[in-house]
């Protein structure tokens, strides 16, 4: 960021816990004289340590990965029996010509 007055307003407000999209809608509601993208505010957040407060202030750490409930499968369909283990007339068919 290189305009310091920029910069203080925005460190103020993520000190505030504001998210960068509440930050670029509160400048560019006061008048529109200093407008920042919330894309911007967040390269610079980005590049500070991880523990750094600004840093800290963003709400959402980023998406978790599903977890699979244990035994899902297995509960889809009672006393199934795999394919390689099941009779010849269960198994498919050969094409006819």
């Amino acid at each position: 960021m290189d305009r310091p007055e920029v910069f203080g307003a925005v460190a103020q407000m993520l000190e505030e816990t504001l998210s960068p999209e509440q930050i670029s809608g509160v400048l560019k509601g006061n008048g529109g004289a200093v407008r920042i993208s919330h894309q911007t505010i967040y390269k610079y957040v980005w590049t500070l340590p991880k523990d750094h407060p600004h840093r800290r202030a963003l709400r959402r750490r980023g998406r978790r990965p599903r977890r699979a409930k244990p035994g899902f499968i297995n509960k889809a369909i009672k006393n199934r029996v795999s394919i390689h283990t099941a009779s010849q007339s269960c198994q498919p068919s050969q094409a006819v010509r």
